[in-house]
């Protein structure tokens, strides 16, 4: 029995020994134990627990991928809505069916023109601010544009897109015109006779003596332009601007190219191009048993009668000319008024038959216009250098009211439109500023708007006046 205890207990100690290696001593490889098989019921619970685990850690998994998939969509999305707050443009406001009310035309308007880029329109000076350094991109290649400028030839008015919403929704008027290239005079001429409601009124109610007379193209891509002005489809704008001009340079080919030009010229050669027509349409209104008057004629025209005193021998000689503009000398820091009656009374070199060869001339009015349109000279000749042309930046006090007398008795006028120039002579941009539309003539409101090409913004007559004195060009006053 001992013996057999012993045995025991040393087999014991050595498998003990075995299993708790000392240090230093290396553990020798236990010899191969056969693995008893498991049963059956225990494999069935390994596999479960097995498969459970992995189920559960995937769906974890595909938990954790959708919280972070979700968190960058939201994300995504509130960087869109931020981005679509920024760029908002008013919705078009569409008129609905069998509704007794009418569309107001001051809604803003929203087009969507996907083969133009949008630009951010030239924004005039304010106040003293200097004229800043802009330039407008290209618009994208097109068939039916006109060429594009040669090298050399510089503009701040280059061809820019027609863009929806009127600069986001900040004008208060769906009137603007989209610039078709370098055509900022045309645009700032063509708002300016739109404007006046009289004047375009005569030529609406004349419409079936002139669309009958092809020659009379240039009157009726005028109303064309008119029809177009509060479409909120930009290419009928752009085709009636490109029509217009194609009719105009068809007798004046000088505005036939994508070069900047005078707006004054512009206006001279639109209003001389209406009268040209007057003998025709006559007698289509005579063929029609109707009278035509000549719209420019019954609101432009004036007469001046001009005497000239030679300063030798003090002999006279009368004319009468007649005008649809006059033109008057800068005086720096002087009146429209004191303006106008210094171009009154001139001295003119002109060889007399007495050997004189200086004469004064004294003009007056014989007639007064319904529209009295003065050109302020701001182009001269340098006197640094007489052959080179510059812009005069002398600020001239403009006028609300303007009292005229003429051979017929006197006239008040009332400032209804200016149109003024920015920049030099090589790199200028023209705008328009005119009476609010929608005010009426007995009332005194003083709303205005400012025709910035596309742009259309709200101002004041007070606030024209006071900041356009070195830049306004051409005005244009109303007679009660």
């Amino acid at each position: 029995m001992e013996n057999r205890f012993f045995f025991k207990s040393t087999k014991m100690a050595q498998m003990n020994q075995h299993s708790r290696p000392q240090k230093g001593i290396l553990k020798t490889p236990a010899a191969p134990v056969t693995a008893k098989p498991a049963k059956a019921g225990t494999d069935k619970k390994t596999k479960k627990t097995k498969l459970c685990n992995r189920l559960f850690s995937r769906f974890k998994k595909e938990g954790v991928l959708k919280e972070k998939t979700a968190k960058k969509t939201s994300f995504c999305c509130w960087l869109l809505k931020c981005w679509k707050r920024k760029h908002r443009v008013a919705p078009q406001q569409e008129e609905k069916k069998n509704s007794p009310k009418p569309q107001k035309r001051n809604n803003p308007v929203e087009v969507n023109v996907s083969d133009r880029t949008e630009v951010k329109p030239f924004v005039p000076p304010q106040d003293d601010d200097p004229l800043p350094d802009v330039s407008f991109p290209a618009r994208l290649p097109d068939t039916t544009a006109p060429k594009a400028p040669k090298l050399g030839e510089q503009s701040i008015c280059t061809k820019r897109s027609f863009v929806g919403g009127l600069n986001g929704g900040s004008n208060a008027i769906c009137y603007g015109l989209p610039n078709i290239g370098q055509n900022c005079y045309m645009i700032s001429t063509l708002q300016s006779l739109l404007t006046l409601e009289d004047f375009m009124g005569d030529i609406s109610r004349m419409e079936n003596i002139w669309s009958s007379a092809p020659k009379a193209q240039m009157i009726k891509r005028l109303m064309e332009i008119r029809d177009a002005r509060t479409s909120t489809n930009g290419q009928i704008k752009i085709a009636a601007l490109d029509s217009f001009k194609a009719a105009v340079s068809a007798c004046a080919p000088e505005f036939g190219n994508n070069q900047q030009k005078d707006a004054h010229e512009f206006l001279t050669t639109v209003l001389d191009q209406v009268r040209s027509l007057a003998p025709l349409l006559k007698r289509k209104a005579a063929v029609l048993v109707r009278t035509y008057t000549c719209p420019v004629e019954h609101h432009m025209m004036f007469k001046m009668e001009n005497i000239r005193t030679c300063k030798s021998c003090r002999s006279q000689s009368k004319r009468l000319e007649e005008f649809t503009s006059l033109s008057l000398d800068l005086v720096p820091g002087g009146c429209v008024e004191e303006m106008l009656q210094k171009s009154l009374e001139t001295e003119l070199e002109f060889k007399c038959k007495c050997g004189g060869k200086t004469s004064v001339l004294k003009s007056s009015f014989a007639t007064l216009p319904k529209v009295l349109i003065l050109h302020l000279k701001r182009f001269r000749f340098s006197p640094s250098y007489p052959y080179r042309l510059e812009k005069a930046g002398d600020p001239v006090k403009l006028l609300r009211d303007l009292v005229v007398s003429s051979k017929q008795g006197g006239g008040c006028y009332s400032l209804v439109n200016v149109i003024d120039h920015f920049g030099t002579l090589k790199a200028g941009h023209y705008i328009s500023e005119s009476v609010h539309p929608e005010v009426c003539p007995d009332e005194f409101d003083d709303r205005w708007l400012t025709f910035n090409d596309l742009k259309v913004t709200e101002t004041t007559g007070w606030s024209v006046c006071e900041r356009r004195q070195e830049d306004a060009y051409i005005l244009f006053y109303k007679r009660h």
